[in-house]
């Protein structure tokens, strides 16, 4: 059960940041509104490179890796936005971010294709992604949640980053004897 943590963490760093990213960019960053207007379609820019980047990935190099270079992608950018005022590599970030987030989607049919067959791997997919769905909801709220009671979305961003960081791990961690090793 722990190691299938994996499926979900991906959203949280994506979730927190596309709920609260115009917040994030005029409030905490003190950027102007066209910031807010380049960031909200740099999500969508980064989610779809990261689809298509995730793809070519999994059919040249496998799940672990290509699941693990989108991990690496979100907590290297969650990493720079927290300390980042530049409205370019806030842009950057906000992309490379989104890769990430995009980058898991060819990784999980892959797995579930390989885990359970084409058969039910559909099915299955449909099912897990139910831990999306959460993600997706408990994101946001803790990050209502925290930035009310700090003022800032610092937390949120560490909260995000230690979601990924475990999750990422978990993959890496299944037993050698797993369908999903490569």
């Amino acid at each position: 059960m722990a190691r299938n943590l994996f499926f979900g963490v991906l959203v949280w760093p994506y979730a927190f940041i596309s709920s609260y990213l115009g917040i994030f960019i005029s409030e905490e960053k003190m950027l102007p509104a066209a910031v807010v207007v380049t960031a909200v379609s740099a999500t969508g820019i980064g989610s779809a490179l990261g689809r298509f980047a995730g793809g070519i990935l999994v059919d040249k190099i496998g799940t672990k890796v290509t699941y693990l270079i989108m991990c690496i992608c979100s907590v290297v950018a969650c990493l720079v936005m927290m300390g980042s005022d530049n409205s370019t590599v806030l842009i950057i970030m906000i992309t490379i971010l989104c890769v990430g987030y995009g980058g898991r989607t060819p990784v999980y049919g892959v797995i579930f294709t390989k885990q359970f067959g084409a058969k039910y791997s559909s099915g299955i997919y449909g099912y897990a992604t139910l831990g999306t769905a959460i993600f997706l909801v408990v994101a946001p709220l803790t990050t209502a949640a925290i930035r009310s009671r700090t003022g800032s979305f610092a937390t949120t961003f560490i909260i995000a980053i230690i979601v990924t960081v475990v999750g990422c791990a978990s993959l890496m961690l299944t037993p050698k004897k797993a369908p999903v090793d490569e």
